[in-house]
């Protein structure tokens, strides 16, 4: 039931909540070595932030105690990623992953924050699993066979015919679930 109530819904942009020892030292760091914007601050003292550049925000919050996780915090796709890694190289960021073209169609690297927070940034360049612009549902079709074989009826995980009505609601679901905008990718 909720598979499908949610399948209608659409959801807008999701922004990390990233932890950091000392909240003013990170908004200097996404401020000049990102070139973040504070947009929103909460707490006397500060302990949450909203830093935003164009289109991708990051969300700070203040813990003392912060330890860096092992794992990226957070993805960013830029319009031009071997620049940003040459900048950060030239300031010294710590890089954790060097700059490469990936199996999954982008040019990525992965850098700390000063708090030890990994930060994937990568660059689409060519992927056969997201929809080529102007194509989403062929694309669709075309993911879905990929991914799991066969007919589109088998890759929605159906063994027995279903209305049309509950068909359409699993292609809205399974599309909500790959298809990203081509803006978002640049």
């Amino acid at each position: 039931m909720a598979d499908s109530a949610v399948a209608v819904i659409s959801f807008g942009r999701v922004a990390p909540g990233i932890g950091v020892r000392d909240i003013q030292a990170a908004q200097d760091f996404y401020g000049r070595m990102l070139g973040f914007r504070k947009v929103f601050e909460n707490g006397d003292p500060v302990g949450f932030m909203v830093m935003k550049k164009d289109r991708a925000e990051v969300h700070l919050s203040q813990k003392p105690d912060h330890k860096a996780s092992t794992v990226n915090v957070m993805h960013m796709f830029v319009s031009d990623v071997t620049a940003l890694y040459a900048i950060c190289e030239a300031e010294g960021v710590r890089i954790i992953k060097g700059l490469a073209d990936t199996a999954y169609g982008q040019r990525a690297f992965v850098f700390a924050d000063p708090d030890g927070n990994r930060i994937d940034v990568g660059e689409r360049r060519s992927c056969p699993y997201l929809p080529p612009k102007g194509r989403p549902r062929a694309a669709l079709t075309r993911i879905t066979r990929l991914a799991l074989g066969g007919s589109r009826s088998a890759a929605l995980g159906r063994t027995r015919p279903t209305s049309r009505r509950s068909e359409r609601l699993e292609l809205i679901h399974t599309r909500s679930l790959v298809e990203v905008p081509p803006d978002d990718l640049t």
